[in-house]
């Protein structure tokens, strides 16, 4: 039999009939909403205040408008924080560790109505929002030392969401409070307050002109009742947001995938670290360290330029190494045998340091200090890397296995935070200040307008040391310092080291 011939045209192929040839479709597209969606709506975005935080809404409103209209101090800030901190607590039952932070809140507050300077008011100012935001986030759940980074994360979205979420909830609950809710309509609103306000004025002015004392009550001033209306709707929206997130229950955080970094690409970077921060170290240790100001002034470096120089770079570095040792820790937990063992002895060799590196930046504020005095500045650079040096030995302590996780670690270094911040504070740096360049006036330029400039603080020490000065020192103190004292201040304003201030120069200020 002959073969068919061969030719180049594609063979077909014969189907039965009635069967098609199967057909690939694309699976269909996930109905599922995406995350940030999903996290939206499991913070209830339709639920709606409570009376209770209606009623501390607008107490706290009120209160700030009334205490904060002179500034951010005195007697006037602590009061309002205290109230804020009240109105959290009367709104629902806290968890016993919120219960901890909002006495630490409290404490600030006292703090802040007996220091003036404006170094402490700004960093306690800070920490006492952070830690009402603390508080609220672990009102009814969660712990303090249980904060992963992936828990920090979402908190952070969720903060911004409940932002959004804020006048709604307010504006739902206010509109429950009201048993005729025709009442809410605009037209009707628009009606009461045509009719209403202008007789409430028409009125208001008769018995003004009638009674000079009722005239001086009702004066009115639009610029205070500009800052009335404002400091009033920021005192709302912060007690509002602060209320919604301790008083809505959270779902729990979705599951976060382990980062895919090997056991070898960990250890080569804990080896690069450690060889580069040793060979600085080792070099500080021959070429600073074994010298003082004296030998860096004949060398012909300038002492001032050396110690300014590198202070920043010193602090991102380290700061820098101190991510990457938590970053380690918490991969090296999900590792077993002689890698996780090798890696957390780099840590700690890394650790020391780090150390050894903080010690060389202490180094150059010393001398700094040693040439041109102490001021509030090189203070708090010193305040800050003893809390960086707390946070490694924290480290240290996580890697040789304290805790069953590392989670508790940065709610620590929290705890660290607001233990310097609160015993910085009691130290009275300014009174550090002023001592230090006092004993140093032999060796150091005696810089008497920067200390004349300080706050209330630094006053009594100044005061006290006028005996010691010469005749034209002592009087430029006196002109500096007394008529900042002459006029009395607002009750808002008030604190006890303007108190003090005020008593000790009152013997040697002319009346």
């Amino acid at each position: 039999m002959e073969s068919p011939p061969a030719t180049d045209a594609p063979r077909q192929v014969v189907r039965p009939p009635g069967r098609m040839a199967p057909v690939n479709y694309p699976p269909p597209p996930s109905t599922e909403p995406p995350w940030i969606a999903r996290r939206f709506e499991s913070l209830s975005p339709r639920a709606s205040a409570p009376k209770r935080a209606l009623i501390a809404v607008a107490v706290v409103a009120l209160l700030a408008g009334a205490l904060l209209d002179n500034g951010l101090r005195g007697v006037g800030l602590s009061t309002f924080i205290v109230c804020v901190v009240g109105a959290l607590l009367v709104t629902s039952r806290p968890s016993k560790q919120s219960l901890a932070i909002m006495l630490v809140v409290a404490s600030i507050a006292v703090m802040l109505a007996a220091r003036e300077s404006g170094w402490l008011r700004f960093g306690m100012f800070c920490l006492t929002a952070l830690g009402l935001l603390t508080a609220a986030m672990l009102w009814k759940r969660g712990s303090l030392f249980n904060l992963p980074a992936s828990r920090l994360l979402i908190a952070a979205v969720d903060t911004v969401l409940n932002a959004l979420l804020t006048i709604p909830w307010i504006a739902r609950g206010m509109r429950s409070q009201v048993p005729d809710r025709s009442l809410m309509r605009p037209a009707v609103l628009a009606r009461i307050a045509l009719i209403i306000v202008p007789m409430l004025v028409v009125v208001a002015v008769l018995l003004a002109s009638s009674d000079a004392l009722f005239a001086r009550l009702i004066v009115f001033d639009p610029t205070s009742a500009v800052v009335f209306a404002i400091l009033a709707a920021i005192g709302a929206f912060c007690c509002t947001l602060l209320l919604r997130i301790a008083n809505l229950p959270a779902p729990s955080p979705p599951s976060v995938s382990a980062i895919g970094v090997s056991k070898l690409e960990t250890s080569i970077a804990l080896v690069g670290l450690a060889i580069v921060l040793g060979a600085f170290v080792g070099l500080q240790w021959v070429a600073e360290l074994s010298v003082g100001r004296d030998a860096l002034t004949s060398r012909g470096i300038d002492v001032a330029e050396h110690a300014r120089s590198g202070y920043v770079q010193l602090l991102v570095a380290v700061f820098i190494v101190t991510t990457v040792l938590i970053a380690v820790d918490r991969i090296g937990r999900n590792t077993e045998g002689e890698s996780q063992l090798l890696n957390r002895l780099l840590s700690l060799v890394v650790i020391g340091e780090t150390l050894i590196v903080l010690a060389v930046t202490v180094r150059k504020i010393v001398l700094y200090c040693d040439a041109f005095g102490l001021t509030m500045l090189r203070l708090a650079c010193v305040a800050g890397v003893a809390w960086i040096a707390v946070t490694l030995l924290l480290t240290a302590l996580s890697l040789v296995g304290v805790g069953a996780h590392s989670s508790w670690l940065l709610g620590a270094s929290l705890v660290a935070v607001f233990a310097i911040t609160l015993g910085f504070a009691a130290l009275n740096p300014q009174r550090v200040v002023v001592e230090y360049n006092l004993s140093h006036a032999a060796t150091v330029p005696l810089d008497l307008r920067y200390l004349t400039s300080m706050s209330s603080d630094a006053v009594p020490t100044l005061v006290a040391a006028i005996p010691q000065l010469g005749a034209a020192d002592a009087a430029y103190v006196q002109r500096r310092l007394c008529p900042r004292y002459s006029k009395p201040v607002a009750w808002t304003n008030w604190n006890l080291s303007w108190q003090n201030a005020k008593n000790a120069l009152e013997p040697v200020c002319p009346r």
